[in-house]
């Protein structure tokens, strides 16, 4: 646990003096059998201390969301235990997408309040939000515990999702719909490959960003309009055969072979044409990630 590093951030003000809500999240090894409670099937042991819990209070109407930034992005946190006031939770992960909402157990009723647990298991890494909703003005968290574990493989990603999400909020630039479209899409993907499963083929992000843009399909019309012309040339022999009309003068005795052997013809050109194409756009493509990456090293 000693490499297993992480901030804490929380919407509403705390009673502590010198607002360390570090000191609230408690960590356990997942790897170890110890840490699971001999008692209650599925539950963690978790050990509160009175003198670390803290009381949150708000004059806003926004419920409040207590955060916790992982810094080393090789820890994922599988396990968690939260001890408060609120009967509710909700869990979100990664940019702020939403994992689950627990009901809590009743432990104890205390001065006239009463406490609730809850131990949802959480398969994330980067970023766990906890967010009480229900709660108004004020309400005490006495203890949150974290069950961690290295990740069995590295993430690969070919970008940072985090710091470009960061630039873009400092930036205060408007985004176009394509713009957003497209920072949708890389969250998602930012996510799934935080997953750390074991696929066995992972998609080429920058073709999925091509298909994103829609850049593949005003391509593809030229390739549409030749099948439907081909559909049509059959469709005539078709219409030939059904009213017993002879071929027109000139066509071929064997229609079959005929028309195989366009199709066949067609086929390669469609397919030289669409090689060429998605060669230059992919030429282009690069030239433009290239630059903006030249422009992202700039800055940093």
């Amino acid at each position: 646990m000693d490499n297993f590093e992480f901030e804490v951030k929380c919407s509403w003000q705390t009673n502590t003096s010198d607002g360390d809500l570090s000191k609230l999240v408690s960590l356990g090894d997942a790897d170890d059998p110890a840490e699971m409670s001999t008692e209650y099937k599925g539950e963690i042991r978790h050990v509160i201390d009175e003198n670390d819990t803290i009381q949150l209070t708000s004059d806003s109407d926004e419920p409040c969301t207590f955060k916790i930034l992982i810094t080393n992005s090789d820890w994922r946190v599988s396990k968690v235990s939260i001890v408060s006031e609120a009967s509710i939770i909700e869990l979100y992960g990664p940019h702020g997408e939403y994992l689950m909402t627990s009901r809590g157990g009743e432990l104890c009723s205390k001065e006239e309040a009463t406490i609730f647990y809850v131990q949802p298991d959480v398969n994330v890494s980067h970023e766990l939000s906890i967010k009480f909703p229900g709660v108004e003005k004020s309400f005490w968290l006495y203890g949150i515990k974290l069950l961690v574990k290295k990740s069995e493989s590295p993430q690969t990603s070919i970008f940072d999702y985090d710091h470009v999400d960061e630039m873009l909020k400092t930036s205060r630039l408007p985004l176009t719909d394509k713009a957003l479209r497209a920072k949708q899409f890389l969250q998602k993907y930012s996510s799934w490959s935080s997953l750390g499963e074991n696929l066995q083929k992972q998609a080429d992000p920058k073709i999925l960003l091509k298909m994103l843009e829609s850049e593949y399909r005003p391509r593809l019309r030229p390739v549409e309009e030749a099948g439907r012309n081909v559909s049509q040339y059959i469709a005539s022999f078709v219409q030939q055969a059904a009213g017993g009309e002879k071929p027109a003068e000139g066509s071929p005795a064997d229609v079959r072979a005929y028309v195989d052997e366009s199709v066949r013809q067609l086929e390669e050109r469609m397919e030289v044409s669409l090689r060429l194409q998605l060669d230059a756009l992919e030429k282009r493509q690069n030239e433009k990630l290239d630059a903006i990456l030249q422009i992202l090293a700039n800055k940093c």
